[in-house]
């Protein structure tokens, strides 16, 4: 498969500055996978104000609001990014799509 890495910085108290990680792998073996982790990106892409995804770079430096939740793996507490919205009280230049993303059915999605 192929993968992207995001990587999160939390803006707010009490975690100012702490990263988190996503990371999606939109091209699998296994379909059900590809389309979640492209469902992700076309919802990290939404709320940064994107509707269209063409390259990576995009993404950087947009805010944008992650809700997390605590899962655990193998004993350890982690992390995971549940669901990503709009920035509230940010302005942007690029207005919120109102439609998914569209992202390209090929090997990358930009």
């Amino acid at each position: 498969g192929t993968l992207m890495s995001l990587t999160w910085q939390l803006l707010d108290d009490p975690y100012k500055n702490r990263l988190i990680w996503q990371t999606l792998n939109y091209h699998h073996e296994k379909p059900q996978v590809q389309s979640i982790a492209r469902s992700q990106l076309t919802e990290v892409a939404k709320a940064v104000g994107l509707d269209q995804l063409t390259a990576p770079e995009q993404l950087y430096h947009r805010p944008a609001t992650v809700l997390l939740e605590i899962e655990t793996y193998n004993g350890t507490d982690r992390s995971r990014i549940k669901k990503v919205t709009p920035a509230s009280g940010v302005a942007s230049s690029n207005p919120v799509a109102t439609e998914p993303a569209a992202i390209p059915q090929d090997e990358t999605p930009w």
